[in-house]
């Protein structure tokens, strides 16, 4: 039998255990005689978010250690990184060897529109891993390897998310991965976006009404910020970017908070009022760069109300039900008039409004909303705040 190199490419970025997992898997499975990590250079589907190449070259090569070898091909060669012509260098580099290469389930239905497919196809076999014991389609035309084994569930873009959160990549990259990637500050925020900019970028991935909805809040909640003699700059950047996840389809926003491993309760998740609050927080800190925390937990609460309230999430939950574009209605009047007095009433009334919103719907209010309104010293019983609302 002609003897194999496994070939595990990728974007690597970063490298992780469920990388290592693979080549470990395939080596001990189909007696390889070498295992290469090649990092690619320039992928063609991939740009937004990617590490520098060098720095995901160094990242896999700290991985690796002396277990597998680590190729700067994909590195050095100039221009989009294609499998194709990997595969033909490898083939001059190494005569005599034939090339196996490690791909997730994911990726075996994209393998037929890689460039030059038919030609891949003579040039390697494919060792494929399942997910979560699902069949793997049929590809005409590959030779494929089914490999039973479990790799972890880890994917790169939940590691960047949490190093945009700041939390611990314990049993997710080896240590030397997380250090590099700390020293380098890779994958932490951007840098915060300029006010106008975050304007432009809100005007064009919103719907008309609902950006003009979003000035509205940001206004109101500098006018209520100065007038409570709150910050009124911090203020108003809740209001700007408190609905920046609300241009995304319900699907998007599932698959956004997935991809950023967000810990969000099963009453969020099935609803797209209430998700789009926690997504929104997600975005604001992964695209417009605010980290402030008190701005992204009112960000992420803002739909439901948290408990306590603190004083940024009074101004949103008021400034985001009465802001200009609202249609006036006694209950309307009465939250601008009473914001002006009492921002703890409004504030608790504004929630009160909310729950009869939803009984009205036919719907369970979700449990934060409810103990929102009693760290506002509320009373939502029949009779009690419900039973205020008459346009007084």
């Amino acid at each position: 039998m002609q003897p194999s190199i496994g070939l595990l490419g990728g974007s690597f970025n970063p490298i992780h255990y469920g990388h290592l997992a693979m080549a470990e898997a395939a080596v001990r499975a189909l007696s390889l005689s070498a295992m290469i990590i090649m990092p690619a250079g320039d992928p063609p589907h991939k740009s937004v978010g990617l590490a520098d190449k060098y720095d995901r070259l160094q990242m896999a090569r700290l991985a690796a250690g002396d277990l597998y070898a680590v190729s700067a091909l994909e590195v050095e060669r100039p221009g989009k990184t294609y499998t194709v012509d990997t595969l033909d260098a490898l083939a001059k580099l190494y005569p005599g060897f034939s090339a196996a290469v490690l791909i997730g389930a994911d990726t075996l239905t994209e393998i037929s529109g890689w460039q030059d497919s038919a030609r891949v196809f003579t040039l390697c076999r494919f060792v494929v891993f399942g997910r979560n014991g699902l069949p793997l389609p049929d590809v005409p035309g590959a030779d494929i390897i089914r490999l039973p084994d479990i790799i972890p569930d880890i994917s790169a873009s939940q590691i960047r998310a949490r190093v945009r959160r700041g939390q611990s990549l314990d049993g997710y990259v080896p240590p030397s991965v997380a250090d590099y990637i700390g020293e380098k500050r890779l994958y932490d925020p951007p840098a915060r976006m300029p006010y106008p900019e975050m304007r432009a970028h809100l005007s064009g991935v919103l719907p008309s009404k609902r950006y003009l909805h979003t000035l509205g809040v940001e206004n109101t909640m500098r006018k209520l910020a100065n007038h409570w003699q709150y910050n009124a700059e911090r203020a108003a950047l809740t209001g700007l970017l408190h609905d920046c996840a609300k241009g995304l389809s319900f699907d998007e926003l599932r698959k956004t908070a997935a991809e950023a491993g967000l810990h969000i309760d099963s009453r969020r998740m099935e609803s797209c009022e209430l998700l789009h609050a926690p997504v929104g927080a997600q975005l604001a800190r992964a695209v417009y760069g605010v980290t402030d925390p008190e701005i992204l937990r009112s960000v992420w609460y803002h739909s439901t109300g948290a408990c306590p309230m603190n004083d940024l999430d009074k101004l949103l939950c008021v400034a985001d039900m009465t802001e200009p574009g609202r249609r006036a209605n006694d209950q309307i009047n009465r939250l601008r008039k009473l914001s002006m007095r009492d921002l703890d009433e409004a504030a608790r009334e504004t929630l009160a409004l909310k729950l009869a919103h939803v009984a009205q719907q036919g719907k369970a209010a979700h449990p934060d909303t409810e103990r929102a309104i009693g760290s506002l010293g509320g009373n939502n019983e029949k009779g009690g705040v419900l039973g205020d609302w008459g346009g007084k």
